[in-house]
């Protein structure tokens, strides 16, 4: 037998290191293995050394699992704690987990064994000289597996333990799962690479080798080339590179496991998902001649699939909101239940509440109840900066892909998407189409292609959306057409009622609506709320902080523009002095011009010298016991002393005279 190659003297152990391993000597290795006590390969000695003339070779697929971490450990060779299995912990796999090839591997590597197995049986002489010889005479019949002596002898070993992974080529593979990293240089590593930072591995394996030379010189001739940590990166579970290097967003997205819904428990109109989308395409807006894009804000129903509202806007708003919803109800029924994101255009505290973003400051207040409320949908909020897209998140990719693309003046998602005749479309905007056309369009996309084109998704089965809807429709909640338009009005908050009574703001413009006989009753100390069409402004509805309906008001047609006729203005002045009317005939009705009339500094005198003269009356009880008090102040021994002195009062006169002189 010849010399073995590379890759196979790469598994195989010489008995001088077997006998280090076991702790035995190196002869009583031999004597085991002539006496078939251990499995190994016997070669011819070239040189002629030996005392048999062979040398002999262990294989390491033959070692136990304790001596093949030992034999390792000498050599310096370090497993990765993530394919460290206990021995006891590992069960053979069932052929059925194998695929189809590596079942043909096995069931050939079986057919020879087992012919190798009679052969041997028959044969009379050394059973070496035997191996030798069936392989000779066999390998042009089992040319598909690479077929040896030292391959036979490791072969059956794993066919007796019914390893059928042993039955399986691994060159290249036996070492898989093995590191040449030292434990503490692959700790280094991952500390510098599983960073946000995001650190390529050229530069953590530089951080790692600075380190060394600063910290753990003595370990620097052992740290592995570059390529070792190259492979070894590919090892670390994808969840892990993208937690670490790219942060809990991207592992949430990308790597976190989510639940998939099952759209066939869901009823039609049971839920609709909400949300805006702006469009990928320049349009001309009519009256500026401005180029902008426009946003679409849409009802989807969940289980259908079905476009059931939208509304066309410059930008989004709880109008648009409004708008969509009023369109999809009145066609389609009224929703249990809506799913929007976060966004304030949802979060509107009128429509289906403010969620998460509430205030402080309104705790306490009474809010009046929404648009969603009076409807009796409950509104579902998706996760703050949750990537997993909704359902009419692919909804709007499919808008893109199959609308926006058509459409002269389509400008992508991004720069990559970018047309490069753009700029020119641009520049001459020959062929650019007008807002107007592009709502018209894209209402007749919705109705006459989205909902009619059959899908394959869950629970559609090749139906359109608007099949699944008529075919799976079980309740339809609906309302008359006044309940319903009472219902889909808008609110403001509580508010006082003024001078002018009370007003809703449209577009930073607050428009005021009053009665004379309403601010005359209710004007600084009633709280009320206002609730209002968007679509017709003329007039709205007053509640109080009971949500009882109160009265209607009209607009404020005091409200003048520049240049009002004389006729405009002496309607208006005619309306404003109505409550000064109703406050005269207030007065007007009083019973004070029947009685006798007084000023009133003439009552409060009157009352004055009342009291005065009530004081006066009364009997001042005496004290029963009166005590005098006496001045009994103390004097000074210099005043005393002054005092004996005779004072010469003529002298002092005469002095007084000369002065004056």
């Amino acid at each position: 037998m010849g010399q073995l190659n590379s890759w196979e003297q790469e598994q195989y152990l010489t008995t001088k290191e077997f006998a280090k391993l076991k702790g035995k000597h190196e002869s009583t290795i031999r004597r085991m293995i002539q006496s078939g006590k251990i499995v190994a390969v016997r070669i011819k000695n070239e040189s002629g050394g030996g005392k048999d003339g062979f040398f002999y070779l262990i294989p390491f697929d033959s070692l136990t699992e304790k001596e093949k971490r030992k034999y390792l450990k000498n050599k310096r060779i370090t497993l990765l704690p993530s394919t460290q299995v206990p021995e006891d912990a590992r069960t053979p796999k069932r052929i059925d987990e194998y695929s189809q090839d590596e079942r043909k591997v096995i069931q050939q590597w079986i057919d020879a064994i087992q012919d190798w197995q009679r052969y041997r049986t028959n044969y009379r002489g050394q059973l070496s000289d035997a191996d030798e010889m069936w392989v000779k005479t066999n390998i042009s019949k089992y040319k598909d597996i690479n077929l040896s002596v030292p391959n036979l002898y490791r072969k059956w070993k794993a066919l007796r333990e019914n390893d059928y992974d042993g039955l399986i080529d691994k060159r290249g593979k036996w070492a898989k799962g093995i590191s040449k990293i030292p434990d503490v240089m692959w700790e280094l590593f991952k500390y510098y690479y599983l960073d946000e930072a995001r650190h390529p591995i050229t530069q953590c394996y530089n951080l790692v080798k600075w380190y060394l030379e600063k910290e753990m010189p003595e370990l620097l001739p052992e740290l592995p080339a570059y390529d070792s940590f190259y492979r070894a990166v590919k090892t670390i579970p994808f969840a892990v590179v993208k937690l670490f290097r790219e942060g809990n967003k991207a592992f949430e997205d990308q790597a976190s496991p989510y639940i998939t819904r099952m759209y066939e428990e869901l009823e039609v109109n049971e839920v609709w998902v909400a949300d805006a989308h702006t469009f990928d395409v320049m349009t001309i807006e009519i009256g500026t001649e401005k180029v902008h894009r426009l946003t679409v804000v849409a009802f989807a129903d969940v289980r259908s699939r079905l476009i059931v509202g939208w509304h066309i806007t410059n930008n989004t708003s709880s109008e648009a909101v409004l708008m969509a919803l009023r369109k999809g109800i009145k066609e389609f029924g009224i929703p249990k239940y809506i799913y929007v994101d976060n966004g304030t255009e949802f979060l509107c505290f009128d429509i289906g509440g403010r969620g998460h973003r509430s205030r402080k400051k309104d705790e306490g207040d009474h809010i009046p109840p929404g648009v969603f409320a009076r409807l009796g949908i409950k509104m579902w909020n998706a996760q703050v900066r949750n990537a997993k897209a909704k359902v009419i998140e692919r909804i709007f990719r499919e808008f893109k892909e199959n609308f926006s693309r058509l459409v002269l003046g389509f400008c992508g998602g991004n720069p990559l998407e970018k047309p490069e005749k753009l700029k020119k479309i641009l520049k001459t905007r020959k062929g650019m189409i007008l807002d107007s056309s592009f709502k018209d369009a894209f209402g007749t996309y919705i109705k006459g292609m989205y909902n009619e084109t059959p899908s394959n998704g869950l629970g559609m089965y090749g139906r359109c959306p608007i099949e699944v809807y008529e075919q799976e429709l079980v309740e339809k909640r609906v309302a008359k057409a006044d309940d319903l338009n009472l219902m889909l009005m808008r609110s403001t908050r509580m508010q006082k009622v003024g001078r002018k009574g009370v007003y809703i703001e449209i577009c930073g413009e607050k428009l005021y609506y009053w009665t004379p006989e309403f601010v005359f009753n209710y004007s600084g100390r009633k709280e009320v709320y206002v609730r209002y069409d968007p679509d017709d402004l003329s007039e709205v509805r007053v509640y109080n902080e009971h949500d009882e309906y109160m009265c209607n008001l009209p607009v404020d047609r005091a409200q003048l523009p520049y240049g009002a006729s004389k006729e405009d203005v002496k309607a208006a002045i005619h309306e404003t002095r109505k409550v000064k009317k109703l406050a005269k005939e207030y007065m007007e009705n009083s019973l004070i011009d029947k009685l006798s009339k007084f000023s009133d500094m003439d009552i409060m005198l009157w009352k004055a010298r009342k009291n005065i003269e009530e004081r006066q009356n009364k009997k001042v009880p005496e004290a029963k016991v009166l005590k005098v008090v006496r001045a009994n102040e103390p004097i000074s021994s210099d005043i005393e002393k002054k005092q004996e002195v005779e004072i010469d009062l003529q002298r002092m006169i005469q002095n007084s005279i000369r002065n004056v002189m």
